[in-house]
């Protein structure tokens, strides 16, 4: 079953609404069913939200083809987490860490797994990529 990008927007949205106007504090992924159908997804922002590790394997393991993930801001997510995307997720093309909390030696590591990879760290006004 074939499931629409508008469809996985819609969710993400709804998700996002909830986070915003609620007191949850961690959200995992790997409880969305829907995130295992989720192989043809492309692009993701989820940037600004409580995702741990635990969400970026979920992420890694269900979206083969993810190209892009905006994850600033989430600070939960550590260089483990990190580095799983990376291996896992074999046609990302770019990723967006502005303002989290990993080493910049972090970075290096993404780099080497994927040298093509660029690695957003600044803010989208400044347009800075390491």
């Amino acid at each position: 079953m074939l499931i629409s990008p508008l469809y996985i927007f819609d969710v993400l949205s709804q998700l996002i609404s909830i986070i915003s106007t609620s007191f949850l504090v961690t959200l995992h992924f790997w409880l969305c069913s829907k995130i295992s159908r989720a192989n043809s997804l492309q692009n993701l922002n989820i940037g600004g939200t409580y995702i741990t590790d635990i969400s970026l394997l979920a992420i890694a393991d269900n979206c083969p083809n993810l190209k892009t993930i905006v994850l600033w801001c989430c600070r939960l997510v550590t260089e483990s987490g990190l580095l799983i995307l990376v291996r896992n997720c074999h046609q990302l093309e770019s990723i967006n860490v502005w303002a989290m909390r990993v080493p910049i030696d972090c970075f290096v590591g993404l780099v080497a797994i994927s040298p093509s990879l660029q690695i957003k760290s600044r803010s989208v006004l400044d347009s800075t990529w390491v």
